[in-house]
């Protein structure tokens, strides 16, 4: 089954040196590794020149990952200045069947932070449910205090939003900087408190959004749980993000 989900947190500008920002990925990486969802090993994939083949490297094989995303970042400009904000990431599942991708962007120069975690496969045995992307949420909220978290199918995103372009709602999951009662959420299937604020999600189970497995009661559930958190005064705009205190 293939899945097009995608998981992101937005974070204050965050102002790392790349050796500082490398050394709070693996530590994000680790505790992600102890979820449910995920697995111990990470890869990472160097681009090669054209017609090359990309090389792919066990994340704990790499001796010095700072100088890893340094030669990437060289390869990829090829000696001209950077442009847009830095980036790490890593890939998680078997070799030959990854199933999800983590990426790092920061830069305080170009705004806000963020967090990627893109998912393409179920988990082989657990499958993909709410409950494991809400132990995947707590893990990065423990690990950087987040102003927003969403996860929704791609295609939702794109043409099935229900808000204004500018802001951003959760689509089937996410956490909001707030607490919200269960009865002023009854679009939620599952509310919980998470951090200092709470997590919510439309229904236990994935779904999509696109392709023959489109379901379109799932998309209407999740654009009455944004429109309700809306109502609320929960879901940030991207103007409040840019500002870095949005929940605080």
């Amino acid at each position: 089954m293939s899945i097009d989900l995608s998981i992101n947190a937005v974070y204050a500008p965050l102002r790392w040196a790349l050796p500082d920002a490398v050394s709070a990925f693996q530590q994000l990486l680790q505790a992600l590794s102890q979820t449910p969802f995920c697995e111990d090993t990470w890869w990472v994939e160097t681009p090669r020149g054209e017609g090359d083949d990309a090389r792919l490297d066990a994340l704990g094989q790499v001796s010095d990952l700072v100088a890893w995303f340094e030669e990437r970042e060289a390869m990829i400009f090829d000696g001209e200045d950077r442009v847009g904000p830095r980036t790490v990431y890593a890939s998680g599942g078997a070799e030959t069947a990854r199933r999800y991708k983590l990426q790092l962007s920061w830069d305080a120069q170009f705004g806000q932070s963020g967090l990627t975690f893109d998912i393409f496969a179920p988990h082989p045995q657990r499958g993909l449910t709410a409950a494991l992307m809400r132990d995947v949420c707590a893990a990065i909220i423990d690990w950087q205090r987040p102003m927003h978290i969403n996860g929704m199918p791609t295609r939702y995103r794109a043409e099935y939003h229900p808000l204004d372009v500018a802001r951003l709602g959760v689509g089937w999951l996410g956490w909001v900087p707030f607490e919200v009662a269960r009865g002023n959420l009854p679009e939620a299937e599952i509310i919980n408190a998470m951090s200092w604020g709470t997590f919510v999600a439309s229904q236990a189970d994935y779904w999509a959004a696109s392709g023959p497995q489109k379901n379109a009661d799932a998309i209407a559930r999740a654009q009455a749980l944004d429109l309700r958190l809306n109502q609320l005064g929960v879901l940030p705009t991207s103007v409040e993000l840019e500002r870095g205190d949005w929940g605080r």
